[in-house]
């Protein structure tokens, strides 16, 4: 399947919700490109991330299945260089 990079953008609306927000990021860390967390807790974080459309996909459902969050998704395909 095809790489892709995608972003994903999160606002979290329940501060309990971000403990179960941190695990989840950190079971897909090997995924994560990059990671911006704004500095003010009920706007939330998004995330540079490259994958197949599945992984991709899969973990931005799972994200949007914790309480109090709502998530959004762009994917782009990557061109793999080999030279």
């Amino acid at each position: 399947m095809e790489d892709r990079l995608a972003v994903i953008s999160c606002i979290i609306s329940d501060p309990q919700s971000v403990s179960v927000m941190n695990e989840k990021l950190h079971l897909h860390a090997s995924m994560i490109i990059a990671r911006l967390g704004v500095p003010c807790r009920e706007y939330g974080v998004s995330v540079v991330l490259h994958g197949t459309q599945n992984e991709i996909s899969s973990f931005a459902g799972d994200l949007g299945k914790v309480k109090g969050v709502k998530v959004k998704s762009i994917q782009v395909p990557v061109n793999s260089t080999s030279d």
